[in-house]
């Protein structure tokens, strides 16, 4: 298991490359989110989404041939000294992670937090990039896995709108009236569409988990945390069954005995 916490497909693909390879994976599987991965990957989104904190992260940006170009991670001011304290210090330990509480990102899309433009349609020209990049650094990652004699598959994780069958109400009851342009169930049909012209296979775990919440017959938040939006430990072992479902529907899975 190699997944990392708030990363996008930019580090999924160096961590492939610099670690997951050299343990020669049969099957390499990429857990794809359409309401982080994207943004992520865009290096004028994210730093706007978490705004007066610093971010520090490598990216790809697409050149005037339409190529991608790496872009390393900025240096950090006093990297050494800071990175000692982090370690060796508990006061800045939790200093920091009060820091983080503090939420001030003014970038807005329609009046909505910024990373809700994700789900626009039709999409504002920064997004279209970051969705551009996306696609390019998803082929990059299956190159990279097939030339390697692996096979890759995405799958695609539950998004609020495929769990939550009043998903509307409750976003309008947190955030206000939504945009006209705010079609989140978009979002699944690009991924389907870039899966379709880079040759990737992809797997949506959506309907899997809508079965489970009508099995259990579960209330809000179904699968999710109460104080936020992450997975509970019900959530990550349904996350677990779905996938293996999956991938035996692809039989991508060795035969067993």
């Amino acid at each position: 298991n190699f997944g990392v916490a708030s990363i996008g497909t930019a580090q999924e693909f160096l961590i492939y490359t610099n670690k997951v390879r050299l343990f020669q994976p049969d099957l390499v599987v990429l857990i794809f989110l359409t309401d982080n991965d994207v943004m992520n990957n865009s290096s004028t989104i994210q730093p706007k989404v978490y705004g007066m904190h610093d971010w520090y992260a490598p990216y790809f940006e697409v050149d005037s041939h339409g190529e991608l170009v790496f872009r390393k991670v900025a240096e950090r001011s006093l990297n050494s000294l800071r990175s000692f304290l982090e370690n060796h210090s508990l006061l800045v330990h939790y200093l920091e992670r009060i820091w983080s509480r503090v939420n001030f990102a003014p970038a807005l899309w329609r009046g909505l937090p910024l990373p809700w433009g994700v789900y626009a349609d039709p999409m504002e020209e920064e997004w279209m990039l970051a969705w551009t990049v996306t696609e390019k650094l998803l082929a990059l990652v299956n190159r990279a896995v097939e030339a390697d004699g692996s096979r890759f598959i995405v799958t695609v994780a539950p998004q609020f709108f495929d769990v939550d069958p009043v998903w509307r109400k409750r976003l309008t009851d947190n955030l206000g009236e939504l945009p006209p342009e705010f079609k989140p169930l978009e979002s699944l049909e690009r991924v389907r569409d870039i899966a379709v012209r880079q040759g990737i296979r992809l797997d949506f775990l959506g309907p899997y988990f809508k079965r489970a919440r009508e099995a259990y017959n579960l209330n809000w938040p179904y699968f999710s945390l109460p104080c936020d939006s992450h997975f509970s430990a019900l959530g990550h072992q349904e996350l677990a069954k779905a996938i293996i479902e999956r991938l035996e529907a692809h039989k991508l899975l060795p035969a067993m005995n």
